[in-house]
């Protein structure tokens, strides 16, 4: 299995610059720039909308959207 050469950072540094749209009472967009960093401490960021959604009483989005690599990630 090959090594990732990207994983997304720890804690605080993972998203960045977060600010939040309303759409409805149970639509919200988030944009954030995720941060990520691989074997030798480069670092590397994306800028990203993600869409929440209020089901259930819970605040879901897509984790596949989160965890994405940057580019040159596998």
């Amino acid at each position: 299995m090959k090594q990732k050469k990207y994983k997304l950072m720890c804690c605080g540094d993972a998203a960045r610059e977060i600010e939040a749209i309303y759409k409805s009472p149970t639509v919200v967009y988030v944009k954030a720039k995720m941060g990520y960093k691989n074997h030798i401490n480069k670092e590397a960021f994306r800028h990203e909308t993600f869409r929440l959604v209020f089901e259930e009483g819970k605040w879901r989005t897509d984790i596949m959207q989160i965890l994405k690599l940057p580019k040159g990630g596998r």
